[in-house]
């Protein structure tokens, strides 16, 4: 499901990416927000409505998520960024510390190898750091006035009315019903992903414009998602 909802939506971009802005940097962080989930801000109102079971869906579908976020994102994100005019180093990509960790993760649960309590602890702990060094991030890039309108207002259009478009063809087409069904529509319209501003920076593409679409994205979300939830 991920994977479909991510490349249908690049599907949808693709066709006028030179077009939104004439800058391929500006275009590539609109086409990056698009691509990219927030599913974090989703977890509280997933938990309101459907409990655990809610929890345990967006978390199965945000393992193929970051795994396409640190892959076929971050190699759209090379295509334009750094002046490499169209030339992506994959070998950049299995070299990022996410994709080790997916890649370990995977083998320790496939081999049942036990952790001890103390790592949970730790990871715990440097989670709650890191969204403290997120916020900051933001805060360090954003500024109290959107210089484009245009584009920070198509790019959450897209990723949240697009991707719950996305959404309703897949699970139409799936044959996906009932909570599942409202579970996945929902996931499909998340907001913008801070990892948008990340793969930005990494990739030495518009920061600036990043952190407008990330902060107001994320600032909409408390009115968006319940909207969605309405009508879902």
């Amino acid at each position: 499901m991920g994977l479909l909802v991510i490349l249908g939506n690049f599907l949808l971009t693709r066709p006028y990416f030179r077009k939104v802005s004439g800058n391929d940097k500006n275009n590539t962080v609109y086409l990056l927000s698009t691509l990219i989930l927030n599913t974090s801000l989703l977890l509280p109102f997933v938990q309101a409505r459907w409990g655990d079971e809610g929890i345990a869906t967006v978390l199965l579908f945000d393992i193929s998520h970051v795994v396409l976020v640190f892959t076929f994102s971050y190699w759209v994100a090379m295509h334009y960024g750094n002046g490499r005019e169209g030339k992506a180093p994959i070998g950049k990509i299995l070299r990022l510390p996410p994709i080790w960790g997916i890649f370990l993760g995977i083998i320790v649960n496939v081999l049942s190898i036990p952790v001890p309590e103390f790592v949970y602890k730790i990871a715990g702990i440097a989670t709650k750091a890191l969204i403290v060094l997120m916020m900051t991030a933001l805060g360090l890039f954003f500024e109290f006035r959107l210089k484009r309108f245009r584009l920070v207002a198509g790019a959450i259009l897209q990723r949240c009315l697009g991707g719950l478009l996305i959404g309703f063809v897949v699970t139409w087409a799936l044959g996906v019903e009932g909570i599942y069904r409202d579970m996945l529509l929902l996931i499909s319209a998340a907001p913008v992903g801070f990892n948008t501003l990340v793969l930005t920076d990494l990739e030495n593409l518009d920061r600036e414009l990043a952190a407008e679409i990330v902060t107001t994205a994320t600032l909409l979300a408390v009115i968006i998602i319940p909207i969605i939830l309405i009508f879902i």
